[in-house]
Parts: structure tokens; sequence; C-alpha cells
């Protein structure tokens, strides 16, 4: 999501203050970055948008290039970690419907007939109204700076710019809105109702970047218990012998059959799974391990 975005006209998007109910900034100069390091970059006018496709591990290696992190620039994108849907994918997997395609369709090339049909140099802003001005103000002060100490305390350069997000997603909600009712966005103001839809789509957005910044730091006890619930899924393993859990998951992960046994511990702390033992041959202590169905749900 670009620092300033480009819908339609020339809109601005300010997210600096919330001392005010518009949404603006200087028309003269939009963007200025003074460093000892290197000359000063002065944008009067910076639309950009970056759409990037990646690994996580690569976006791990960038969190933990400590000058790539503190450049700033992933706490200016927004993250989306989609869930594989390997193993339950179809072939014949239904197309969108050719009248939903058509809509949208539509949507888009009137957009962009707005846009560049505009050409008057003037910024122009949108404005909340009454409601929707106090919502975001409340939203602010009682969510928004709160979180910035707890859940998003280890991604604070994010979370200070999650209120642009909110801010940029009400616009461009607000534009489309208009575009399909006819509406001129700049004399109608955003409401509560739009103010509510970037709140849940900003939230959405917001625990995928908790996630996202976790990557760079994960608990190796995590990536054991991971590695052993794998091979059960693999094997679509109902119950079986710990020791022979233990041969089926044996890699340079665990050290020895004690260290295999505390990730079965944690396994059963989060019931993944359950065990019992009984006496087998020679009196020995045999323990199996019964697999929670859920893991395959």
């Amino acid at each position: 999501m670009s620092a300033k975005c480009d819908y339609t006209a020339p809109l601005v998007l300010d997210a600096l203050t919330v001392a005010e109910s518009s949404f603006k900034k200087s028309p003269v100069i939009s963007y200025i970055s003074a460093r000892a390091t290197r000359a000063s970059i002065v944008l009067k006018k910076p639309y950009m948008s970056i759409c990037l496709a990646c690994q996580p591990y690569v976006f791990d290696s960038m969190i933990s290039n400590t000058a790539f992190h503190g450049s700033g620039l992933i706490a200016r994108l927004v993250y989306c970690f989609t869930v594989s849907n390997i193993g339950s994918q179809r072939y014949d997997t239904q197309p969108v419907l050719e009248e939903v395609t058509e809509n949208y369709k539509k949507l888009i090339y009137k957009l962009l007939n707005d846009k560049f049909t505009y050409h008057d140099e003037n910024e122009l802003y949108i404005h909340f109204d009454g409601k929707a001005y106090n919502e975001f103000v409340q939203y602010y002060n009682n969510y928004i700076e709160p979180r910035l100490l707890t859940d998003m305390a280890f991604c604070k350069d994010w979370g200070g710019k999650y209120h642009g997000l909110i801010l940029r997603l009400c616009g461009i909600i607000h534009f489309v809105k208009c575009a399909l009712n006819g509406g001129n966005p700049v004399e109608i103001r955003v409401n509560l109702d739009t103010f509510c839809n970037s709140i849940e789509i900003a939230e959405y957005y917001r625990n995928q970047v908790i996630y996202a910044y976790s990557l760079g730091d994960v608990d190796i006890a995590t990536v054991k218990a991971e590695r052993v619930l794998n091979k059960i899924r693999s094997k679509r393993i109902q119950q079986i012998r710990q020791n022979d859990l233990y041969k089926l998951c044996r890699c340079t992960l665990f050290k020895n059959a004690l260290d295999f046994s505390e990730t079965v511990d944690m396994l059963e702390e989060y019931s993944y799974i359950l065990r019992t033992t009984s006496k087998g041959a020679n009196n020995k202590t045999v323990t199996e391990v019964i697999i929670n169905p859920q893991i395959y749900r």
C-alpha cells in the first residue's frame, strides 16, 4: 500500500495528524526525506504501489537484516500469508461468475476513466462526517495507541502507521462506493459505515503483520513440534508407539530420544496428542500416542 494513493483523482490521505476531520496534506510539497547520510529527497506527488510475491524465508532474511529493517521499508508494506490448500484442491473448480467479472471490469474502467480525465493540478480533499471522525479519534486513542505496547510492541514501526492504513482504506472504499452510486466523492462525506468497513479489512492486515514479524524469531521448540505434526499428517496416523514415532521423525533436530520426548510433551500439553502407558514384553513400559483427529480437519 503506497504512502499516498492516486484513485480517480489526485487524492491525498494523510494520517500524520488526527486533529482534523479531513484527509489532506500540503498541496505544495507532499513528501520530504532529509537524511544526514545523503542528499534530501523532495517528491511533490509521490504515487507508487508495490506488490511483492515471495516465500516467507525471503521476508525472514529481510527482517533479520538490521540495516534493512531500520530503513523503514518493511513497515510501509501490508502483508498477506495465504492458507495453503494443498491436498484439498479440486481440478474442476468453478470459475468466477461472468456477471461478477463484468461488473468488476466496469467498476475498474470507471475508476481509471475518472482518474485519467482529471487534469486539474489542484489536489482534492475528502472528509469524514462528524460521527465517523469521532469514531476514528476514539479508535485511535483507545485501541491503536495502547496496542503499540502490547501485541504490536515488536512491530511498532508498522503499528505507528496503522492508522494511516485505515485512512487509505477509507478513501479507497469511499471512492468505490461513490463510483457505484454515481456520487461525487469530494462532496459526499466518508460515513461511519465506510469507516467500519475499513476497520474490518485493516484488522486482517494487522493480524497478518503480527505473524509476519514473528517469522524473524521462530522458537526452535515450535519447529520441532511442527516437524512431528507434519510427519503424523503425512502418514495419516491415528495411533502409534512413541518409539516408532521417534524413528519416523528422526533427524538432526532431535539429539536423542529424550530430546524427542520433550517435544512430545509439548504436543500433549497443547492437546494435539494423548499418551497412555502399559506394560509390554519383559515388563517394559510401552507408551502409546493417540492423535487428536482435529488435526486432520
